[in-house]
């Protein structure tokens, strides 16, 4: 029954070479395994046939393909949904989607528009608290888009570690819309490639970055940090690190997609410092069992701004992100935007501190 549904999906929105190459090709509703040579897209045409988008194969593996559109590891495991279980829109070109609606309208003009399909969002899951995929909202900054756009009822998260494919080929070619959580790069000198491929959201939310050492180096110089390595955690900007003054050739840097890497790093003597969002760090000493093992530094901390981010060359771009900022601007009116992150930073490690340290300063006072 399966296999009739979708060769009739197929016939219906792609006509014959569908049916035909799911007969031939691999079968869908279970497992394939990956092969020396596969790319997503040579697999999609094998179960799917031409036509269909590889989103439906990226949205329902994104955990374990992690950004990997080509260089598959061989012997992967990929989940093959077939069509018919999945929501119509999610399977259908955008050419295909666009044609239809067309059609819609010109035969009827006062019928109700064709549903359009769920914005999707791709997000970083190393990123708790703000980017969350044990949170029910997805974390704080995920929270705050979907209660941007009406609760977010037509939103769509998927996770992937890498942000380098994020914003490529995740945002380039059409796999998403948005990916969360970017400073705002300076269209000068090295970030200009980024202003032309990108287009930002008014801001979100905004993090202090700071440094991180061993309790008993809260007070280190900055000629102490060129001793060792100073692992900088994913996101951490340029700009965040000449605030803090951690620039430098004789610097030593590495970088982690994980920020509990990073604190494990300081706590072992592998890393002399570590830099990384303040929420992101709390909880990731706490995470790990760190407590006592891993401290701020007394420097004052750089502040980053994070946005949503669009791809430049994508139809609905000025529509979205006007669609956003009305959201957020109507929501710090509200009250709601402060409601929502008072909500979720009340529950972290990192308010807790700072409850305490409040209470020993009014007690000294």
């Amino acid at each position: 029954m399966k296999r009739r549904i979708l060769i009739a999906l197929g016939a219906m929105f792609f006509g014959a070479p569908v049916a035909e190459a799911q007969t031939a090709g691999d079968a869908c509703g279970g497992d394939y395994v990956v092969k020396a040579g596969d790319t997503l897209a040579k697999i999609s045409r094998s179960i799917y046939g031409p036509g269909v988008p590889i989103q439906l194969l990226f949205s329902a593996n994104a955990d374990r393909l992690k950004g990997r559109l080509a260089d598959l590891p061989v012997g992967l495991e990929l989940r093959a949904p077939c069509m018919a279980d999945q929501p119509l829109d999610a399977v259908r070109s955008p050419q295909a989607l666009r044609s239809l609606a067309d059609r819609q309208r010109a035969e009827n003009p006062t019928r109700e528009p064709a549903r359009t399909a769920a914005l999707r969002v791709v997000a970083t899951p190393e990123w708790a608290p703000l980017m969350d995929r044990d949170d029910p909202n997805g974390g704080l900054v995920t929270h705050l888009l979907r209660a941007a756009l009406d609760g977010g009822a037509d939103v769509k998260v998927d996770f992937v570690s890498d942000r380098g494919a994020q914003v490529g080929p995740l945002l380039s070619d059409g796999l998403y819309d948005l990916s969360l959580g970017w400073s705002r790069a300076d269209c000068a000198g090295d970030a200009a490639s980024s202003c032309a491929r990108l287009g930002w959201s008014d801001p979100i939310f905004e993090t202090p970055v700071r440094i991180y050492v061993k309790p008993e180096n809260t007070e280190m110089t900055r000629a102490d940090l060129s001793n060792g390595v100073i692992c900088v955690s994913d996101g951490v900007s340029e700009a965040s690190l000449e605030t803090l003054g951690a620039t430098g050739s004789d610097l030593r840097f590495t970088r982690s997609r994980s920020t509990r890497d990073c604190a494990a790093l300081v706590a072992s003597g592998g890393a002399r410092a570590a830099v990384s969002h303040q929420w992101l760090m709390s909880r990731s000493i706490h995470d790990a069992g760190l407590d006592g093992q891993v401290a701020a530094h007394v420097q004052a901390p750089a502040q980053e701004v994070l946005h949503a981010v669009i791809g430049a060359r994508h139809p609905k771009r000025i529509s979205i992100l006007a669609r956003i900022n009305r959201g957020l601007a109507k929501m710090r009116d509200s009250g709601d935007w402060f409601r929502i992150v008072q909500t979720h930073l009340a529950r972290e490690p990192e308010a807790a501190r700072l409850r305490t340290a409040a209470l020993k300063v009014d007690e000294a006072g």
